[in-house]
């Protein structure tokens, strides 16, 4: 996959989590939705990738004990601050993905 794929999807969770009225965590869940499928290889380099799977086991890491998986267990127990942390952490990798993006064009792969 190229990084228009990887720009694409952290522009829509960066604009929904701007937008949204929600919980700074419910906003957080929002966003996952729509990016998780970035962590399957090869649409983020290996830097960027690693930032992203440590957000996606902060994101998740708590067992499930709600009935509604592990994305709410843990993101509904975050303080504002923390989740404040992890939505700064997806804009910073947008801006990332996009100086890429620039600099070496939207079908640039990491395969």
């Amino acid at each position: 996959m190229a990084i228009n794929y990887a720009s694409e999807n952290l522009y829509k969770a960066v604009l929904y989590s701007m937008r949204s009225t929600e919980s700074l965590q419910e906003r957080l869940q929002g966003c996952y939705s729509i990016f998780h499928v970035l962590s399957q290889k090869g649409h983020l380099p290996p830097e960027l990738q690693g930032r992203f799977d440590v957000m996606i086991e902060a994101m998740t890491m708590m067992p499930d004990d709600t009935g509604k998986g592990t994305l709410y267990a843990t993101t509904s127990r975050m303080d504002e601050l923390e989740a404040r942390k992890w939505l700064e952490e997806i804009l910073s990798l947008f801006m990332e993905v996009e100086k890429i993006y620039e600099a070496e064009g939207p079908h640039k792969s990491f395969d």
